[in-house]
């Protein structure tokens, strides 16, 4: 006969599993949510790592608009903010997404500095735990990478064009070697001239190549010596007929108004100006451009600029950068680093369809 008050075995047992069932099945379900959402994460991490890279290519690692246009994916790491400015080739550019700085929140931040180009910026996002702060990091590492690969390939990229450029010297150097053996083979001629008739014959053959010779001297050994005489020598500059005959050299119609006199180097005056007219000889062939000549040491040129081509300071002054199948992306980068020898800087706008170039003069050179 069975005890009072207790149960049968079979009936505990059967209780005692169905615990550890529902036990299990809690377990399961929690190991299969905690599964799904890591799997989510991880979706959303590879996604937005794959975005970052795709984006760089297709922008070709260009560096501003990489920057520009990598804050939706940032966001979609948590990231609140990103701000902090690009110096590019002397040109302050400011970046603003999402939200300002601010101490409440976690800040990451990154600079990338290289010849002529500055990257200071600072990622902010909220008290971030776990497997979000872990992801919010490895998308600015991928970030931070990509930028600083892209900023590193830039400046290889103008390294690479120097070496260009170093090339044409050679190029130049070897015309000049080339000048000085016909020099000495014209000499050597001269001497084993003895009758009448090899003395003709040196003399046409003289008549058929000086021209061409002399063409070859002048286009090298003048620009490579004229400026180097006048390099270190200033001169009291007049501004308005220095500037009318540069443009009229470069075929450019102006309107100019104002005068001033400059103390300075006039080789530097004159390359910076002959650059300048170059850009509106190349981008408004037709325009008459607009020529102001300030007391203040400043001089202004403007001209309509073209409904169809929208440029951004930035990229003006970016060396190797054109869009002129003629240009070299050279010309207002050399501009703006010949006037910083005279201790002036060169500027540009865009309102109004206008492009404006704004020449400002160091105070000392002042008029006389």
């Amino acid at each position: 006969m069975p005890l009072k008050g207790l149960k049968p075995m079979g009936e505990g047992i059967h209780n005692f599993a169905w615990v550890a069932a529902f036990i299990l099945l809690i377990i399961g379900l929690t190991l299969m949510t905690v599964l799904l959402y890591l799997h989510r994460q991880s979706h959303r991490l590879k996604s937005v790592l794959m975005g970052l890279y795709q984006l760089n290519e297709a922008v070709h690692q260009d560096v501003l608009q990489f920057i520009d246009q990598a804050w939706p994916f940032l966001s979609q790491a948590k990231f609140t903010g990103l701000n902090g400015h690009v110096d590019w080739f002397g040109e302050q550019i400011p970046i603003r997404h999402g939200l300002a700085v601010s101490p409440s929140q976690q800040a990451y931040p990154l600079k990338l500095v290289q010849q002529g180009i500055e990257v200071h910026l600072s990622a902010q996002m909220g008290r971030l735990r776990g497997e979000d702060q872990l992801m919010a990091q490895l998308v600015w590492q991928q970030f931070s990478a990509l930028l600083s690969l892209d900023v590193n390939y830039k400046i290889s990229q103008f390294l690479l064009s120097q070496k260009r450029l170093e090339r044409y010297q050679l190029f130049v150097q070897h015309d000049i070697k080339n000048i000085a053996q016909f020099i000495t083979l014209l000499a050597d001629q001269l001497e084993q001239a003895q009758t009448d008739g090899e003395k003709l014959a040196t003399y046409h053959q003289l008549q058929s190549i000086m021209p061409t010779i002399s063409r070859r001297a002048t286009q090298t050994i003048q620009q490579m010596t004229q400026p180097s005489r006048d390099k270190q020598t200033k001169k009291l500059i007049d501004v308005r007929p220095t500037l009318e005959k540069i443009a009229k050299s470069y075929d450019v119609s102006i309107h100019i108004s104002g005068q001033a006199k400059l103390w300075g180097y006039q080789w530097a005056f004159e390359q910076v100006f002959q650059r300048l007219f170059e850009n509106f000889q190349h981008h408004a062939p037709q325009a008459v451009v607009d020529v102001v000549i300030s007391d203040n040491h400043q001089i202004q040129l403007s001209a309509p600029a073209d409904a169809q081509e929208s440029i951004s300071a930035a990229r003006m002054f970016e060396p190797f950068w054109t869009t002129s199948e003629s240009g070299m992306g050279l010309g207002l980068y050399l501009a703006r680093e010949t006037l910083k020898t005279m201790g002036g800087e060169l500027h540009f706008d865009h309102q109004h369809q206008q492009n404006t170039f704004v020449v400002q003069f160091a105070q000392d050179n002042h008029d006389e």
